[in-house]
């Protein structure tokens, strides 16, 4: 579009060859000359250098384009946090739509501008290449207003309401928004197609644009009015949202307590910081052109622009040329309005100057790619480096948030991710503050220990009884969140009576079934082996052998193996026998029904306890089978035709395989059992969180007890599984689950959707940030505490009613026994 720059207006190719002696001659120049100065347009041919410069232009644009592009693509795959990654994928689409709009319309202007442009007598002709440039320009202009105030609203939900915004704002329904925005802009360039306006050949015939000159009609008017409107409504919008989110950080920023550093309002102000010079560079651009756009319309219908059509032709051909310079310039936003390079520019320039001091200073100085994490001078030892904090923090250094920093680092470092070497710095710093306190924590426990033991030698020599407590070098400290995490988990234990129900209910159905063994051994059948057995054991499984159960579980499981594959007969005969022995141990408690498509029987308890007791049935064949990978024709011929579903019965094998894996792993954790027990309770009452129920939550809890260097408490425990989840260990990029039951590797959590993950993800987050406010109650879902009504100072509390005061006399008539001294006498 830059073609539209360099656009000669003045030609003598046109000219006709006169004679210097004819009259005529003189007269048709004259004539030649009123027309060129009515239309301002003669017919171009291009020279040298304007071609020169027009490819120059284009180029600048597209490199700048893509240049943006790969900062931020690359920026959007390293960044964790969900608020900066919504940011970069509005950027992205930005660049991208600034690219495109760059390209196609430039490339057909400067086919135009090569071929000499469109003649004066052919500016009304609406051919399809105008029709498809016209219709370009308005998408193409339309588009980056809306997305920067869409970016600009983003920004202020997220910097006013951040919890608000990560509830609502995702990246599924950031996509949603650009597809809504790209269709409402390609809606009002396809107006024209419904004979809603038109497009035409603009002075100098090198580009189309909406008509809003000569013959306006109605709809010219109307279609010229709501772009403009929504152009300048759209800029309206983002200056308003980007003044209250920088007027929210610079009130946040003066509220701050001095030496204090929150690298995530870093992170706000480089994004506000951007979008205000997005927003200056479109109000700059694009307020001419549509300001000029709708003035040339309104003149026009009112028939009152008279002598100044060529000054509003010139207007708008100033305004166009100015609208393309958007498309090369916000690129430039994203490459030089970040940390880095404003930077290196300001110590360019302190360097040149001699300044001391910066305020510039104050930015991080790292790249997209900069986490959320605090920058802090380097150290020479423990002992210098503590002092420094704790000024720092003004009197209290946190040393759980240091902790939390070293963990988040660390898990950066094994997923392989490259830290900045200021990042990596503060890493090595963290470590080394981490080394000395557990070497500090060590040793005062050894010095702890020795107190201890010479105590209880010197009371052992006085023979004295008494003995000192010894301090255990792994004791778990109490926490202030263990009380209401431990009050959580009473709620939801089960009863004494549920749990005799339970073991009572197991205990009758493996008697049962031990007795239908010993039956079904004694007369041979078609499903004995070589030694005459049929059924080669029942276990426990699931809820039953993790010892996981709640309150208000009533679905249990057990696994009956057998030596063949199991059969649809074989279950309804287990069925059968199975309900006879259990109506001779407890008649009338018990209701046995089978159900082949589960390859399970169902036993149910009529008592107090509604209890449902699922057997499955299977066979360790089906696992032989699945290692010596047989011919599928051979297993076709060689398995009865009514074998049970083979889904079915290597789904109750990896049940067997979990539990003993669970009593191996997760039993010898002091904390998982408690910790798994309100985790499967919030996921019955958050729905959100219902696809991380099972399997793949007792291997997340697992993984983030074990990897912990000292023991945990429940409320600790339970906090480092939010913050493990919080961090996107399950997101599509991430590491995953490897599942520690199967021979490949398997990941535990391939079921889950990518919205799934974000919805497990974002709940998390928010139960963290729940906790940290200090509603522990409202995070793990517990009723709150009833609160006692407060009584007013000036209205009485309640009581009995008033009396009269009792007298001598009514006191000696109803207890004479308390007669005063003078009765008496």
């Amino acid at each position: 579009m830059f073609a539209l720059s360099h656009h000669n207006t003045t030609s003598p190719l046109l000219r006709p060859q006169l004679c210097q002696d004819s009259k005529e001659s003189v007269a048709a120049m004259l004539a030649l000359d009123v027309l060129t100065q009515q239309q301002n347009f003669t017919f171009v041919t291009p020279t040298t250098s304007g071609v020169i410069i027009v490819v120059l232009s284009m180029t600048l644009g597209i490199i700048s384009n893509i240049v943006a592009l790969f900062i931020l693509a690359n920026a959007y795959t390293l960044q964790r946090r969900r608020s900066k990654a919504t940011f970069l994928l509005f950027a992205t689409s930005l660049v991208v739509t600034d690219f495109i709009g760059h390209l196609i319309p430039g490339a057909l202007v400067l086919r135009l501008y090569l071929s000499g442009g469109v003649r004066p007598e052919d500016h009304n002709s609406t051919d399809g290449m105008c029709q498809f440039l016209g219709g370009s320009m308005v998408f193409f202009g339309l588009c980056p207003l809306f997305l920067g105030c869409a970016m600009a609203a983003e920004r202020c939900l997220g910097v006013t309401k951040p919890l608000l915004h990560s509830c609502l704002v995702t990246t599924a329904r950031t996509k949603v928004s650009l597809c809504m925005i790209w269709l409402a802009a390609l809606s009002v360039a396809l107006l024209p197609c419904f004979q809603l306006g038109s497009y035409t050949y603009q002075d100098p015939g090198t580009w189309c644009f909406i008509k809003v000159l000569n013959d306006i009609g109605e709809v010219d008017v109307a279609f010229v009015v709501l772009f403009s409107g929504l152009g300048l409504t759209s800029l309206a919008v983002a200056l308003v949202c980007n003044t209250i989110s920088g007027l929210t950080l610079v009130l946040a920023r003066l509220r701050r307590r001095p030496r204090t550093h929150h690298s995530a309002n870093y992170h706000d102000i480089e994004m506000v910081v951007q979008l205000l010079g997005i927003m200056v560079t479109s109000c700059i651009c694009w307020s001419p052109l549509l300001v000029f756009g709708l003035m040339s319309v309104l003149y026009s219908y009112t028939g009152s622009i008279g002598e100044d059509l060529i000054t509003y032709k010139t207007l708008m051909l100033r305004g166009v040329r100015l609208a393309t310079w958007n498309q090369i310039l916000d690129p430039w936003v994203y490459i030089l309005l970040r940390r880095t390079v404003l930077r290196k520019i300001y110590l360019i320039a302190k360097c040149q100057a001699g300044l001391r001091s910066s305020v510039l200073g104050r930015w991080d100085p790292t790249s997209y790619p900069s986490s959320n994490k605090h920058q802090v001078t380097a150290i020479t030892s423990f002992s210098a480096y503590r002092p420094c904090l704790v000024m720092a923090s003004r009197g209290k250094w946190d040393e759980r948030e240091a902790y939390e920093e070293l963990l988040y680092w660390g898990d950066l470092i094994q997923r392989g991710h490259r830290l900045h070497p200021h990042d990596y710095d503060r890493y090595e710093e963290l470590r080394y503050w981490y080394d000395c306190l557990r070497y500090e924590e060590d040793l005062r426990n050894y010095h702890d220990h020795r107190a201890a033991a010479a105590a209880t030698v010197k009371e052992t020599k006085v023979h004295k009884v008494k003995k000192k407590p010894e301090v255990s070098p792994k004791q778990i400290c109490p926490r202030p969140y263990d009380r209401p995490v431990n009050k959580k988990h009473l709620e939801i234990y089960p009863s004494k009576s549920t749990l005799e129900a339970v073991q009572l209910i197991v205990s009758h159905v493996e008697h049962a079934l031990k007795a239908v063994s010993t039956q079904m051994d004694a007369t041979s059948s078609e499903f004995s082996d070589e030694k005459g057995c049929v059924l080669r054991g029942v276990m426990r499984v699931g809820l039953i052998a993790k010892g996981l159960i709640l309150n208000d579980d009533n679905d249990l499981e057990l696994v009956l193996l057998s030596y063949k594959k199991p059969t649809v007969s074989l279950l309804r005969q287990v069925s059968e026998k199975l309900a006879v022995e259990l109506e001779v141990i407890s008649p009338g408690i018990y209701s046995t029904t089978d159900r082949p498509e589960n390859a399970a029987i169902v036993v149910q308890s009529t008592s107090t306890h509604d209890l449902t007791l699922w057997v499955n049935l299977t066979s360790q064949m089906f696992k032989k089978v699945d290692a010596t990978q047989e011919n599928e024709e051979t297993q076709a011929v060689s398995d009865p035709p009514d074998v049970l579903d083979r889904q079915k019965c290597l789904t109750a094998l990896a049940s067997l395989r979990h539990a003993k894996w669970f009593q191996s792993k997760v039993s010898k954790l002091g904390s998982a059992l408690v910790v798994i027990r309100i985790l499967r309770d919030l996921c019955k009452r958050v729905p959100t969180l219902q696809p991380l129920s099972g399997w793949p939550l007792e291997l997340l809890v697992e993984k983030a007890i074990v990897t912990s260097e000292r023991p945990l408490g429940a409320g600790e425990a339970l906090r480092r599984f939010l913050e493990l989840i919080s961090t996107g260990i399950l997101y599509e990029d991430g590491p995953g689950i490897k599942d520690p039951c199967e021979k490949d590797p398997v990941d535990a959590i391939e079921h889950l959707t990518t919205q799934q993950r974000e919805d497990v993800t974002g709940e998390a987050q928010l139960i963290l940030r729940q906790w940290a406010s200090g509603k522990i109650t409202k995070a793990l879902r517990m009723a709150p505490k009833p609160q006692k009504p407060e009584a007013s100072a000036n209205i009485p509390a309640p009581g009995p009613p008033a009396k009269r005061p009792i007298s001598a006399t009514d006191t000696e008539k109803e207890q004479p026994h308390l007669n005063s001294k003078r009765n008496r006498h």
